[in-house]
Order: C-alpha cells, then structure tokens, then sequence
C-alpha cells in the first residue's frame, strides 16, 4: 500500500535546508509534542546521518471501529535522515514505533532537492526546493480492517503533508524577516520522561543502523 504527495517551497534548496533541523515548533505543527536526538554523525566530510525519535499527538477523532487500533493519545515515531551537501539532497524515512506498530508499521520517505523554476513574467530561473513524499503500509490485519485503515491513514496523510509544507514555509519566512529569531518550547515532563524512557529502551534492544545511508538517490 503506498501513496505519494509532490510540494514544491519558493525557498532555495540551500537556504531551506539550512533550517531543516529548526521545522519544529511552528503554528501548523502543534500535534508535534517532543523531539529528542538518538544518534548523529558524519558518514563522509559532506554527508550527516541523524537519527531522532518524535513524540505526536495522537489520531484526533477517528471513527468508532478503529478506536481500539489507535486509542493511544501519543504515538511515537522514529525518523531517519541523510543531508549530502554535495548532491543537494535531504533524504528522510519516519516509521512508527508506538501503539499502532502493534497492528501496522507506516513509513514515510521524504526527498528535498532542488528544483529550478521558470517564472512566466521573468527570464530569470528561480531556485526553489522540491518535496517529494511517499507514505507506505505494512500490515498482517485482514483485509476487511486494514483496507478501511489504510483509507483512513491516507485521507490524513494528505492533511499533513500540507501542514508540514506550511509549517516549514512558516519557519522559513520567519527567519528570513528576522536571521537571529529562535523558538523553543519545553514538553510538559510527563511527554519529556515518557520519551526519554522509550529512549533508553530503544537503546537497550536495538543497535543503531544506518538503514538509507546507501540508499540510491531517487531522480
């Protein structure tokens, strides 16, 4: 099961992925409740692996029959990223890890590159970033639940995609009225320690792998 979703942002791929790792908090992404750095390091002199855990918000109002799959308020979410300064490409993969990869696991690849844009009323290009999304489902439900589901998760999939466009939009307009503007915004503690917690249980049972850092780039 997968869909996709294109965006393009009126902001240069350079200056864009400059406040890639500043995306949060924003106006438009206020079901992003907490977000913690598991590992980071340096693959090559022009290429970052990080690797985070995100704390969300949970589904909102979801129809009755699938409350008993996603009835928790949290779900946890583990993100992947890759940022090679040389080919301009930021490459991200967030699957979840909390209530919901009991029944299914849902992957999200994300690509930021660079696009160049020919303005009708100008023969000047215009450098701006292209987003290229891709939701996937894994799943052992039956048919009859997980068709239904995957509906479901789709439907809101598309609804946030375009908060996070707009929420980094948001981040990017801000910063460029104001260079020196940063926003920071503590979890309530019970979040923070619920977060920290499956941290260090992550750590215990699981080592860190490098899971896309040989993945080829899309063109």
């Amino acid at each position: 099961m997968r869909t996709s979703v294109s965006q393009s942002m009126d902001y240069s791929w350079d200056y864009a992925a400059s406040l890639f790792w500043s995306r949060y908090p924003n106006p438009f992404s206020k079901h992003v409740l907490f977000e913690d750095t598991l590992e980071r390091s340096l693959i090559d002199s022009n290429t970052l692996y990080t690797k985070r855990i995100i704390m969300k918000q949970g589904f909102g109002s979801i129809p009755f029959w699938l409350r008993k799959i996603l009835s928790n308020r949290h779900e946890l979410m583990v993100e992947e990223s890759i940022v090679d300064i040389s080919a301009r490409r930021i490459t991200t993969i967030t699957r979840n890890v909390g209530a919901l990869a009991r029944y299914a696991v849902v992957e999200e690849r994300c690509e930021y590159f660079p696009l160049v844009r020919r303005q009708e009323k100008s023969s000047s290009p215009q450098d701006c970033m292209q987003i290229e999304r891709c939701l996937s489902a894994k799943s052992s439900l039956a048919a009859k639940v997980l068709y239904p589901l995957w509906a479901f998760l789709k439907m809101r999939y598309a609804s946030s995609a375009e908060k996070s466009l707009l929420g980094f939009n948001h981040v990017c307009q801000m910063h460029s009225q104001n260079p020196s503007a940063t926003v920071t915004v503590a979890p309530p503690s019970s979040l923070r320690d619920s977060a920290r917690s499956h941290i260090k249980e992550l750590a215990r049972t699981q080592r860190p792998r490098v899971v896309i850092a040989e993945t080829e780039p899309s063109n």
